[in-house]
């Protein structure tokens, strides 16, 4: 027993203060003789966090648990930020080529759209009005015109062209050193007129394509209307790269019988400038991809075959070459222009050979050429029109071997296999003209 009016030293002043301070480890003491406040000592016995007994860590499950967590949420975030990257570089790889293919069309557009045509019977200016669309020795489509210039470079002309002493010895504004040669003066007289060409390269630069132009139009030495001046093989290739990457640039003329456009250029079930029988419902008549303005320059070799109309030249021939009378201009052109795009490294290859006539093709990744609009695919220098997959191999279509006027051949296994990203436009043409006289 305590004596009476002497406070206790280890009493716990009130029930709330211990279960709430005595549990952190420590204790507060009554208030002592002498002293103002509670006296707080160490340490507390009882307290769970400073007694040994109480005291507890991660066990083995749960440290598992929570590394798992931790590996899954880095693992979500790894893919979220790969994925995101591949979409990124996705974009800018579409990006890239729709760059491409607006740049190439809109300058392809206002070439044709600026076509010159001569007054008809004018025979004056008949040789200056010309357009020209066959195939290179490689059998690739070219396109040879001649054109109106435009308000810009009409102004650079008037300005700096035709002020030399001697004309004979002025130069061509044909994109060499034409800044140079302007400054002092030496740039023949354009009347207003350029020639155009477009032609695909050649050897390793063979998926590129050249535009050349020519102004004034029609010299004997210089012009791009001789083949010589816009062959790859000869040192007067007067033509300036344009753009890459392009696998295929094909032309197509709406021609004066001509009544629709086909899903293939080769397709045989639209003939070329067949007249029509009927003129209430005529038969379905195609577009050609030969076209000579004069009728009379394209002579076919062996006639017009309507079973292989995309091998003949140019079927209005009429034989006369100088008479402009009978000249005959598209009212429509349809140009499709194939890009290559990115694989990142992965190559699709044939995985076994196949020849001329196979209509199997088995693919090391079939999957993507499934989704190809239009359905072509090109094996090293064939390009070939399929169907659709089965069984995970490529399946050609009816006459699909030996399209867009190449030529069926055997491939070897490994052979590199291509799609491309396909685009096309449609130009109306101002100038176009028709001669129903034939």
């Amino acid at each position: 027993m305590q004596a009476a009016g002497k406070p206790s030293r280890n009493r716990i002043v009130t029930k709330p203060f211990r279960l709430r301070i005595a549990d952190c480890g420590l204790r507060i003491e009554e208030k002592q003789p002498g002293k103002s406040s509670p006296v707080l000592s160490f340490p507390n016995p009882k307290s769970e966090i400073r007694n040994p007994k109480f005291q507890r860590g991660f066990t083995l499950i749960e440290m598992m648990v929570a590394m798992t967590i931790f590996l899954f949420l880095g693992i979500v975030l790894i893919t979220m930020l790969r994925g995101g990257i591949r979409a990124w570089h996705r974009g800018e790889e579409q990006r890239e080529l729709y760059e491409i293919a607006q740049t190439v069309l809109n300058q392809i557009r206002e070439d044709l759209e600026a076509t010159y045509t001569a007054p008809p019977g004018d025979s004056a200016v008949l040789t200056k009005s010309l357009l020209l669309a066959d195939f290179d020795s490689l059998d690739r489509p070219r396109l040879r015109l001649v054109r109106t210039l435009s308000d810009s470079a009409q102004g650079f002309a008037g300005a700096y062209a035709g002020d030399f002493i001697r004309d004979d010895e002025a130069e061509f504004i044909d994109l060499y050193n034409d800044q140079e040669e302007a400054i002092y003066g030496d740039l023949k007289p354009t009347g207003g007129l350029c020639e155009v060409a477009y032609v695909m390269g050649n050897g390793s630069d063979s998926n590129s394509i050249y535009r050349g132009i020519c102004s004034p139009p029609h010299d004997p030495s210089r012009s791009l209307f001789n083949d010589a001046n816009v062959d790859w093989s000869s040192n007067s290739f007067g033509c300036r790269f344009f753009a890459d990457r392009v696998l295929y640039l094909g032309f197509e003329f709406w021609a004066q019988y001509t009544n629709r456009w086909p899903r293939f250029p080769e397709d045989t079930h639209y003939p070329r400038n067949q007249p029509p029988v009927d003129i209430d419902n005529p038969d379905p008549s195609g577009p050609l991809v030969f076209w000579d303005s004069t009728r009379g320059i394209l002579l076919p070799d062996d006639g017009y075959d309507p079973e292989k109309p995309e091998t003949d030249e140019f079927v209005m021939y009429l034989g006369t070459p100088y008479d402009p009378t009978d000249d005959a201009f598209p009212t429509k052109v349809r140009v499709t222009l194939v890009l290559s795009e990115k694989t990142g490294g992965r190559k699709t290859e044939l995985t076994r050979s196949i020849d001329s006539r196979s209509e199997l093709i088995r693919l090391s990744h079939a999957e993507p050429f499934a989704r190809v609009e239009p359905k072509y695919i090109l094996i090293e220098d064939e390009w070939i029109r399929i169907v659709g997959l089965k069984h995970g191999h490529i399946m050609v279509a009816p006459e699909g071997r030996g399209a867009r006027n190449t030529t069926p051949a055997s491939h070897s296994k490994g052979a590199v296999v291509q799609a491309g990203k396909s685009f096309r436009l449609i130009v109306n043409l101002p100038s176009g003209r028709e001669d129903w006289r034939d």
